[in-house]
């Protein structure tokens, strides 16, 4: 069963989800996610919430991330080589190795 932990407890427990549709499902209530090592290339993620979330080594290449808030969230070493959206939210210092 596909789900997504979050701070509200599940996102979704639909078993025909894969991770990435439950990502675009949910893509504006994605708060306090805690991923790692998983494949997000070539999603639209445009106006996402990511705040307060961990997400270690998230390959994020190709993505529109126009409007998404990553405020307060671990980016380190995700890749989001390949990108656009300009107006990305992070104000966070909890990030290294970016590619």
């Amino acid at each position: 069963m596909s789900s997504i932990h979050h701070k509200y407890g599940l996102i979704d427990e639909d078993e025909n989800l894969s991770l990435r549709d439950l990502i675009i499902k949910n893509k504006k209530n994605l708060q306090r996610l805690k991923l790692s090592n998983q494949n997000l290339s070539n999603i639209d993620l445009s106006k996402s919430d990511f705040s307060g979330s961990v997400l270690f080594k998230i390959n994020f290449t190709n993505c529109n991330l126009d409007g998404a808030d990553f405020s307060d969230a671990d980016i380190s070493f995700c890749d989001f080589s390949g990108c656009f959206g300009v107006s990305c939210r992070n104000n966070t210092k909890q990030y290294r190795n970016i590619y």
